[in-house]
Parts: C-alpha cells; sequence; structure tokens
C-alpha cells in the first residue's frame, strides 16, 4: 500500500514528471481519488511549466488536470468497460409427470 499524503488527500504509490511534455503523473490506490488542488501544488511550485497531471488509480487513468488559460480544468474519464459475465444455462432436468400430476424424474 503507498504512503497516505497529506496534500493529496489519498495513498500515493508513485508520481513521475515528464519535463519535456510536461506532464506529471500521479498513481494512487484503485478505490481513492486525490484532492486537485493538492496534486496542483505537489508539481507546481518545482516545475514552473507543468501543464498537465494525470491521475491513475488502481491501473486505470480517472481524471485529468490540464492547465488551460492560466485556470486548472479537470476532466473525469470513465472506467473502462467491464467485460460481460457468461451467463449459465439453467439446469436441465429430465422428468416426466403422470395424469395425476405427479412428478418423476427419469
Amino acid at each position: 500500500m503507498g504512503r497516505y499524503d497529506e496534500m493529496l488527500m489519498c495513498h500515493v504509490y508513485r508520481t513521475a514528471y515528464d519535463p519535456v511534455a510536461g506532464v506529471g503523473i500521479v498513481h494512487i490506490g484503485a478505490a481513492e481519488c486525490a484532492d486537485m488542488s493538492g496534486c496542483i501544488h505537489h508539481f507546481q511550485p518545482d516545475r514552473p511549466n507543468i501543464k498537465q497531471i494525470d491521475v491513475i488509480a488502481g491501473g486505470f487513468p480517472v481524471t485529468k488536470y490540464v492547465l488551460a488559460y492560466d485556470r486548472w480544468v479537470a476532466t473525469y474519464i470513465p472506467p473502462p468497460p467491464r467485460p460481460a459475465r457468461e451467463r449459465r444455462q439453467p439446469a436441465v432436468v429430465a422428468a416426466h409427470t403422470d395424469r395425476d400430476g405427479n412428478v418423476t424424474p427419469d
């Protein structure tokens, strides 16, 4: 389990920064969400050219913060669709009914 970060208000597994693209990445737990202002303050003081922060929860991108015209804008990324479950076929029971309505298994 990652360390709890007071600023991001969640458990953080790791952070990364790409200085060429100006993108920061925060990896958090699957059932958690990171505080937007905490993410911005985590990266912005030391990296003035940051333009985007991606939040990855449980291996899936969940939120993207983008700096647009001097304002940070949050975009929620919906989770990928879950695979369809296989439907179980009902059990086949061989039986017959006599004239009186009694059921007898075959």
